[in-house]
């Protein structure tokens, strides 16, 4: 039976189904306020695709970091601190334009939101005690990580803007294929960690089994177990991720006894366009994430939360906070590995309109 709800039932007062977190103390709201939480949650800029977890207890609480009144809240002082990391992000690439503006450097315009939520990753996981986060990425947007992420000095960056000579000494590789590593102080927490970029070649995607192997190495040597001290963090473009297959091979790494790294971060840098292909002709799935959903397969083992669209800062420093919640506290006793996708929208000018229907 199907009921229709018109302006005059909008003011009258429904009991909300346990199941539900819209409420949050309150157990009773009126149809009109039930409409305005639900629209806040599920149409604005963010979306969390996780009804197709199997496991009742993990969908909850993804349930209740999503829909608990106040979840994008944030004091004066975490917004001046995410716009403080955009500006730094907005006017480093900037300043690359204007100093070198016929030089190849995979600028990250659009995509600045990516800072914040590295940045914000990297805070929250201090907290729940990781020591070292081992991380990939594609070429886009590799020269802002590099400073604003792994605090790689300017001087370096700007050197490698200079075209080596044959008498000069290294390895001449390009500035956007080369990785660091450092052990930074994190002020939120009064804690180090160690954050390392792996450098990759111009075959993009070969650094996530790189990654993996890396970070499943240093969670042996330090007698990391159940992944608590050791996380892996792995950044794609959507064409690479729908696109290349070792990405579906290492995926299904994910479970194995003798190559799990118990859970790693998947970022995914949208760019509406691969390189040349629009995205209608370069995969079969409605978003470039599909293809993580290959791990339903295993049921109750793993489980994929995919952001299908989060273009606003202080959203996606908001969502980074319930990953980390998710992956640090949820009961893991039935349910050991984690695999979670963040899409970041980056609108090139004259495609957003065009293809806003896939994001």
């Amino acid at each position: 039976m199907c009921y229709v709800a018109g302006e005059e039932h909008m003011d009258m007062t429904f009991q909300l189904p346990e199941r539900t977190c819209i409420g949050g103390a309150e157990t009773e709201l009126t149809l009109r306020e039930i409409i305005r939480r639900l629209e806040q949650v599920y149409c604005g800029s963010m979306g969390v695709e996780y009804m197709h977890v199997h496991d009742i207890d993990c969908l909850q609480f993804v349930r209740e970091r999503m829909e608990r009144p106040g979840v994008l809240e944030k004091t004066p002082d975490q917004k001046r601190l995410i716009m403080r990391r955009l500006t730094k992000a907005t006017f480093l690439e900037r300043y690359f334009a204007t100093k070198w503006p016929a030089e190849k450097r995979f600028g990250l315009e659009g995509g600045e939101s990516l800072i914040v939520m590295m940045e914000e990753i990297v805070d929250t996981s201090t907290e729940f005690g990781i020591e070292s986060i081992v991380m990939g990425m594609p070429h886009r947007g590799r020269l802002n990580v590099l400073v604003n992420v792994c605090r790689k000095q300017l001087t370096d960056i700007f050197t490698q803007f200079k075209p080596m000579e044959p008498k000069d000494r290294g390895s001449g590789d390009i500035k956007y294929h080369l990785g660091t590593y450092i052990h930074r102080f994190i002020r939120k927490t009064s804690k180090y960690i160690k954050v390392s970029l792996s450098a990759n070649p111009s075959h993009l995607e070969v650094v996530s089994p790189v990654v993996q192997g890396k970070c499943r190495a240093e969670q042996f040597w330090r007698g990391d177990n159940t992944g608590d001290k050791v996380m892996s963090i792995l950044m794609h473009g959507d064409a690479a991720f729908s696109g290349q297959g070792v990405v579906y091979e290492t995926m299904h790494l994910s479970d194995l006894p003798s190559f799990t790294t118990r859970g790693t971060i998947h970022i995914v840098v949208n760019n509406q366009i691969g390189y040349t292909t629009d995205p209608r002709f370069s995969r079969s799935s409605a978003y470039c994430t599909g293809k993580a959903l290959i791990t339903r397969a295993r049921l109750e083992q793993v489980f994929v939360i995919t952001l299908l669209l989060c273009a606003e800062p202080l959203a996606v420093a908001c969502y980074c906070i319930g990953v980390a919640d998710f992956i640090f506290l949820a009961d893991t006793s039935t349910s050991p590995r984690f695999l979670t996708l963040l899409a970041v929208s980056r609108q090139l000018l004259c495609w957003v309109d065009m293809y806003s229907y896939a994001f």
